[in-house]
């Protein structure tokens, strides 16, 4: 049986990670504003223009890419967190569990009302 203390360093444990994975999706959601100006402003100068579509395409898929790998690691990261649990999933079943064994309960007491 697990102790008060145990439950505790378990709970800081977890939140901790949760802390964590949070300043990593702030992160990565402000260096993503940034960067989208960054592109807007760099795509838009008069120097690139003159390099040609070819680097513009370039500029243009670095950017995507390099957001898109981070976003699977971020969704990596809220796997891990969250061993893969979806929090509005399993407050939806909490309450689906509740509203089905709530009506379990006035089935079985209208069936001994009629008795």
């Amino acid at each position: 049986m697990e102790t008060t203390e145990e439950n505790y360093r378990k709970a800081s444990k977890k939140l901790k990670a949760l802390k964590e994975f949070y300043a990593h999706l702030t992160v990565y959601i402000i260096l993503s504003v940034l960067a989208i100006i960054g592109a807007i402003i760099v795509l838009n100068l008069p120097q690139v223009e003159e390099l040609g579509p070819e680097f513009k395409n370039w500029v243009l898929w670095s950017y995507i890419i390099t957001w898109a790998i981070w976003g699977i690691a971020i969704l990596i990261h809220w796997y891990n967190v969250s061993n893969g649990k979806v929090p509005f999933f399993r407050k939806w079943e909490e309450r689906k569990i509740k509203e089905l064994l709530d009506e379990e309960e006035n089935n079985y007491q209208s069936i001994q009302n009629r008795d």
